[in-house]
Formats: C-alpha cells, structure tokens, sequence
C-alpha cells in the first residue's frame, strides 16, 4: 500500500458516513440520446458487474441512481461509491451536494472534455484511486492526487468464489470470437491452449445487451455470469469486467488485448494472463502456467483486492461485507447483436488435432462491435 492510498483510507476514517446509501446503475440518461452525451448502442452487463463489486460494502440500499445523472440528483443526503467508467458531461460534472463520494476504480473516458469545474470538484475530494494509468496520469497532470487503484471487481471473490470441487469443464470466450480466416499469431496462440484442456465445453458469452432500463433485471442477469464464471474451468476475453472479476473467483482467465483504446488497458493487464499487442504493437504472451502446465492466475491483484475492501468497508464502517444477492425478476431482454457467428468448422478441426475430446457447443453466437471500454 502506496502512501496516497494510506492518506485516503485515513481520510476517510475520519469522516462521519450518512445514513442512507446509492448504489449506481445505468438507465443510459434514461435512454434520451440529449447533445453531448455519449449514447451507447447497448447495455453492457459490465457495468453492471461493477455495481455488484461496490453492493458489498452498503449495509443497505435507499437509492438507485444513475451514473450519468449523479450531478441532477435531489433526495436523501447519500453514501456512495463512484467506481467504474465515467463520461462526464452536465449531468454529472460536478455531483449532487446530497451525495458523499468514494472516488476509488474510477475511470474517466473523455478527459480531453473536462472542464475546470469537474477538475475543481475532483481536486476536492482528492486522493481519486483509478482504475487506469491513463486516468490516474491525467489528474496528476492538473495537480489533483491520484493512484491506481485497480478494479472494484477484483473483491468479488468475497461473495461469489466457489469451491474448486464445484468446478465444470466449461470454457468460455467472452466478447471474442476465433477468425476464420488467416488467423492471427493471437488465434494460433488460443487454439494451442485449448487443444492442451481435454474434455472441454466451449461456450460463447457476450457482455452486450440491447438497450434495457430494467437495472433490477440487469443486476440479476449480471449475477448470473459471476455464478457461470465462478465454475469455469476456463474463460477466454477481451472484456475488461468479465477478466478482472474472473481474477477474484479464482477462475484461470486470459484477456485478449483489444486493438482500440489500448492506453486503457495499461496497469490492468499485467494483472491478468494476457496475449496481443501493446500500445507501441509489440506482441506479448505472458500465460502463468503452474508445474503440471495449468493455466494458472497471477497473485499481484491481491494487495489491490485487499486494499479496496478495507476502504470500502471504512468508508460506510461496516464490519463485514454484505453478501445479499438480488432476487430473481422477470428480466425481458435479449443479447445486443449485430451479426450471427458460429465457430468455423475448419477450426474445430484443428482444435481436435492433438487432443482426446474436445466438445464444441455449436450454435449461434451474437456479437456486438460496439466498442463500449467495459
């Protein structure tokens, strides 16, 4: 633990938290496409799953508000827990005065947009823990104290890690699909693992979901794929918050360098197993393997894990975490898709080669292209 980290954690020890409690959630400003906000095409459940990461630290939940609406805000006077992806815009520049911010994994995607009046409001509430160096660099740049973080989801461990004897032989590609064509040294380098796991299912999963303000049903739905990562014998991404809470559950994950907005990137990667191409288009394999040749995680994310449960859980004095879940809702929705996808039959050819039984679960993929950060 950094001295800007133990700053914080003293500052916020020394405050008096609220009564009440907001937990973020996305209705995308009410799904009205207004000028200048940044309207996604989609939900992305990773979002979501970051809301369930800061759900364990509130005694109790008296507000649902929207991330993108948190300057509009008028209610009960509120703790809450800011983590998580942030376009700033008049809506939330500068948050509501009844709201008592953590600023910790947080991460700003636009900051070429900030005005001095948001950089005056961060100066305020300084240390900011972020989730990314790019985010951290730039509020040293206009001299407000920040350090990284990392992710809220790498305390997720606490409510849904499973047991290893609970464990399936199920394999997941998240977000990214094997090409067809011409495949790439990335590709080459996926198929090679995988004809080294016999007996496997491989299962196809996507974080994008057309466009929903039902957040109750999004909460299930994102509780739901931390159930089916938790017993996974595998998980293969390139989306930042099905990786990173894959780290915390203890399940073997890689994350595939995305080829956009690769500065984003920089700090979280090197927490994870991960393969592709750096900022400066170097290819990396950096795959942690234990004796017997498993795929095994890296540990470095622990002190962040650590280091955010005891903030979180001073920042309400709370003594143990909250492992409610949400109940089960009637959740109408259906996976945001842009084209139809199955693995090409030549591939499971090749993944076949050299391995006693691999099982493909064919069937339809939906992918989306929507290049939402999470």
């Amino acid at each position: 633990m950094n001295n800007l980290m133990k700053k914080h954690i003293d500052k916020i020890n020394s405050e008096t938290p609220y009564k009440n409690n907001g937990l973020l959630i996305y209705t995308y400003n009410n799904n009205i496409n207004e000028k200048e906000y940044h309207y996604p095409k989609g939900v992305n459940i990773g979002d979501y799953i970051q809301t369930l990461a800061a759900r364990q630290f509130l005694p109790n939940i008296d507000e649902f508000i929207d991330r993108d609406q948190l300057g509009i805000y008028k209610g009960n006077e509120i703790n809450m827990i800011v983590n998580g992806w942030y376009y700033i815009w008049k809506k939330n520049k500068v948050f509501s005065k009844d709201i008592r911010p953590l600023f910790v994994a947080f991460h700003i995607n636009n900051p070429k947009q900030i005005s001095k009046e948001t950089l005056d409001y961060l100066k305020k509430n300084e240390p900011i823990g972020c989730r990314d160096y790019q985010t951290m660099d730039f509020l040293l740049r206009h001299n407000i104290c920040a350090y990284f973080s990392g992710c809220l989801t790498l305390t997720l461990g606490e409510t849904y890690r499973t047991e290893n004897n609970e464990r399936n032989n199920n394999v997941y590609f998240v977000g990214y699909k094997i090409q067809d064509e011409k495949h790439s040294i990335v590709d080459k380098k996926i198929m090679e693992i995988l004809k080294n796991i016999p007996n496997s299912n491989i299962l196809y999963k996507t974080h994008h979901y057309t466009m929903n303000t039902d957040y109750k049903g999004c909460l299930y739905e994102a509780q739901s794929l931390l159930k089916e990562y938790s017993k996974a014998k595998l998980v293969i991404t390139n989306k930042i918050h099905c990786a990173l809470p894959c780290l915390a559950l203890g399940t073997p994950v890689i994350l595939i360098i995305p080829e956009f907005d690769k500065k984003r990137f920089k700090g979280i990667y090197n927490l994870l197993n991960h393969i592709g191409f750096d900022e400066n288009n170097n290819f990396i394999y950096n795959i942690n393997k234990d004796e017997r040749g498993n795929i095994i995680n890296k540990t470095d994310y622990l002190k962040y894990a650590k280091f955010l449960k005891e903030i979180c859980m001073a920042f309400t004095k709370i003594k143990k975490i909250n492992h409610d879940q949400f109940d089960k809702v009637d959740f109408k929705y259906h996976q945001h898709e842009s084209r139809k996808y199955k693995i090409p039959f030549k591939i499971i050819k090749k993944i076949k080669e050299g391995s006693k039984r691999i099982i493909i679960i064919l069937g339809f993929i939906k992918i989306t292209y929507n290049k939402h950060p999470c």
